[in-house]
């Protein structure tokens, strides 16, 4: 796998400062049900927010319905910065695998010098 670096640099760079949380997050859906989804917090709290400041949010949104325009159908939907999605999509398992094995790499490297 070919790491652009700068590229990862970039993106980091642009994203909402860490470190970062996983958060549970429960909410009532139209059936009276409860979902646990989870959210993407800072490990931080905002000064304005007076709390962790959001990275990845689940939510709700309520439309007409598209078969029955007099009733409300209900979507969920994803919360996220554009930056925070780019970071995101840019920082995949394979990528992480990938600079484990280079960071190895140059460890056992390193470690043949006498």
């Amino acid at each position: 796998m070919d790491l652009n670096l700068n590229k990862l640099r970039q993106l980091a760079e642009n994203a909402t400062p860490g470190p970062w949380q996983a958060n549970p997050f429960q909410y009532e859906v139209h059936t009276g049900s409860m979902l646990t989804s989870y959210r993407i917090d800072t490990a931080w709290d905002h000064g304005q927010l007076k709390g962790p400041a959001p990275v990845f949010a689940p939510g709700i949104s309520m439309r007409p319905h598209p078969v029955q325009p007099d009733e409300l159908a209900v979507q969920e939907v994803l919360y996220v910065r554009p930056e925070d999605a780019a970071y995101i999509a840019a920082i995949s398992p394979d990528v992480v695998l990938a600079l484990i094995e280079e960071i190895n790499r140059l460890q056992d490297r390193g470690s043949a010098w006498p």
